[in-house]
């Protein structure tokens, strides 16, 4: 991938007409990108809101934007039905849910059309008392556990996710708002940091606060995804915290979530995110700084960007990417083995795994060849 059609991806996402109506604009490249992001749907609604298509004729793109944009409406709308299901649910039984991620976007209606964010899952926390009651009510109205092999110890933030047929998506209970593994608090379910939902469908519902949700937003990929120290750009991340900020820009506490961030020591992380917002969407916040580490990071994420789907990519940057690969929690999580001093084995155990799988599948070599 090059840079350059990012960057006009990004400008019509945040619709620069100059860049929309150039001629030589590969559509191609940019639906790729838009469908690796899954932004496909906000791709579209910024073209059609800004009447891209009454002068471009290609009704290939226009036929194909337009269908995943209809089915993502309509498969947000029978999300928003199944959230309005589980909340009922569980109030009756005293049980108010604090809604997270783009289940809150949807009920709170952050983006301007509801077909626009993409969910994979409904996620939402309720108080550590009464997490089993709510798991229970959940399993009693016909949600089972997911048959899938996934790599999940007790430990997790939340519990074993569980769908129910008929229903667009799978349910994550959270025991902890995020942090995988770790069992650290960094978002408390509280009034401090909660307010209730202003959509009146969802009055016995919570969403974080505008601080926290913006908090939220840069945790989840810093320290469930560990993107600044991968050098990795997701774009999705990005763009969903710049429209957040762009609604509760003049709610938020800034002086507040600057102390957040600092009391982990994550300002490096939290400046070259911010960073990355200016360059891409032209976000400007308080917290926002330009210096030499920002813009060297943000070359190095550029970098990570065009060595996408190469053998050089998967590698890129190297030690940071082998301390995830190798970690020790991971590996128990694959293994399943308890004791530490069987730590070593495993590592050659996978090594020998990626070889096998990487190295030496003639398949996986032609992909990889072939970029």
């Amino acid at each position: 991938m090059k840079k350059e059609d990012l960057y006009k991806f990004v400008n019509i996402l945040s619709y620069k007409k100059t860049i929309a109506h150039e001629k030589n604009i590969d559509f191609l490249k940019l639906v790729e990108i838009a469908n690796y992001e899954f932004l496909t749907s906000a791709f579209f609604h910024q073209l059609h809101k800004n009447n891209f298509f009454d002068t471009n004729n290609d009704e290939e793109l226009f036929t194909y934007l337009n269908e995943i944009f209809r089915l993502n409406t309509d498969r947000n709308t029978q999300i928003v039905n199944q959230l309005k299901e589980i909340v009922s649910l569980l109030s009756s039984a005293g049980i108010e849910p604090l809604l997270l991620k783009g289940s809150a976007s949807l009920v709170e209606r952050d983006y301007e059309h509801i077909g626009i964010r993409f969910l994979s899952d409904i996620d939402f926390m309720v108080h550590p008392e009464q997490i089993q009651e709510a798991y229970s009510l959940l399993m009693d109205a016909g949600y089972k556990k997911v048959d899938a092999d996934f790599i999940f110890h007790d430990s997790y933030h939340h519990l074993w996710p569980i769908e129910k047929e008929g229903m667009p998506v799978m349910v994550e209970l959270h025991r902890r708002v995020m942090g995988g593994h770790s069992t650290f608090e960094y978002i408390p379910f509280s009034i401090d940091t909660s307010d209730k939902s202003t959509n009146s469908d969802f009055e016995h519902a919570w969403i974080l606060n505008p601080t926290y949700k913006l908090y939220h937003a840069f945790l989840h990929t810093e320290l469930d995804d560990d993107n600044y120290n991968l050098k990795t750009l997701d774009l999705r991340h990005i763009y969903d915290f710049t429209v957040l900020t762009k609604k509760y820009y003049t709610e938020v506490n800034w002086n507040e979530l600057d102390q957040l961030v600092k009391s982990l020591k994550l300002d490096n992380n939290f400046q070259s995110y911010l960073n990355i917002c200016k360059e891409l969407f032209g976000l400007i916040t308080p917290l926002t700084v330009d210096n030499k580490k920002v813009r060297s990071d943000y070359k190095k994420i550029l970098k990570s960007f065009e060595l996408r789907g190469s053998i050089h990519g998967e590698f890129y940057p190297l030690f940071p990417k082998l301390q995830k690969l190798y970690a020790k929690q991971r590996l128990k999580d694959i293994y399943h083995f308890k004791k530490d001093n069987y730590y070593a084995y495993y590592i050659l155990k996978h090594i020998v795994h990626q070889f096998k799988t990487y190295v030496f599948c003639k398949d996986c070599l032609k992909k990889f060849t072939s970029k």
